[in-house]
């Protein structure tokens, strides 16, 4: 079932401005504007506050048709509205997560208010970033050598807790806790258990984690190299 918060949260992410920036127009936190997110019906005073801030009704233009009532043509304009929502243009940007930042990204209650304050910077070509939550985490630690070194950086969105349940085995993930947060790779054990994994296993041998303890656990995605450090040593010879 669609609901009205994912006809919000796909209306707000096809926009020029950031949810910040959204946000502190209507008057209201980041974190609030997540909670209409999880919605499944916004009350009608709300609604209509998005709908004035927007100058568009975009619950109404969303609902969905029932093809036995509604004539053809307003099945199509139905689809054209949905279509012009998907393809405003606007500039994606996503916030990047510093190591120096992680300990206070930790302590803090609010981690999409905290997200929202950081540096955001622009995507790679190709990447579709509407629908899920994204962020760049700094690498700290060689625990993941050779494949990821410190200050490398990872591309990663946030799975959902409901879909903890999927999580595949072998996959890197940023593991986050009240203490920490950790790149592994996981291996399900069990559904209250996971197997934490390092590439550099000689020095970080695997770990027993409980999934209870979880508070965020975010998909790598792409990651990119701090630099290019020669793969052997030269001659040089002209």
């Amino acid at each position: 079932m669609v609901t009205d918060g994912d006809i919000l949260r796909q209306f707000i992410d096809n926009q020029r401005k950031t949810k910040k920036e959204i946000a502190e127009d209507l008057g209201i936190s980041r974190r609030q504007l997540y909670q209409y997110f999880d919605s499944v019906r916004i009350n009608k005073e709300n609604r209509q506050r998005f709908s004035e801030y927007f100058q568009f009704d975009i619950f109404e233009a969303a609902e969905p048709y029932n093809e036995i009532q509604k004539p053809d043509d307003q099945k199509t304009d139905y689809i054209n509205i949905r279509r012009g929502i998907k393809s405003v243009d606007k500039v994606q940007t996503i916030p990047f997560l510093p190591i120096k930042a992680q300990a206070g990204y930790l302590r803090t209650y609010d981690h999409v208010q905290y997200l929202g304050e950081l540096e955001h910077y622009g995507i790679p070509p190709g990447i579709d970033i509407r629908g899920a939550d994204w962020c760049y985490i700094e690498v700290e630690g060689d625990s993941m050598l050779p494949a990821l070194k410190e200050c490398d950086t990872v591309m990663c969105s946030l799975l959902p807790k409901f879909d903890w349940e999927n999580v595949k085995n072998y996959y890197a993930y940023v593991i986050v806790t009240e203490q920490t947060m950790m790149i592994k790779r996981i291996y399900v054990k069990s559904p209250e258990e996971w197997v934490l994994i390092s590439e550099n296993e000689e020095l970080y041998p695997q770990q027993l984690f409980k999934v209870k303890d979880l508070k965020e656990l975010w998909v790598i995605r792409h990651s990119f190299i701090a630099g290019l450090k020669p793969s052997k040593m030269f001659e040089i010879k002209i």
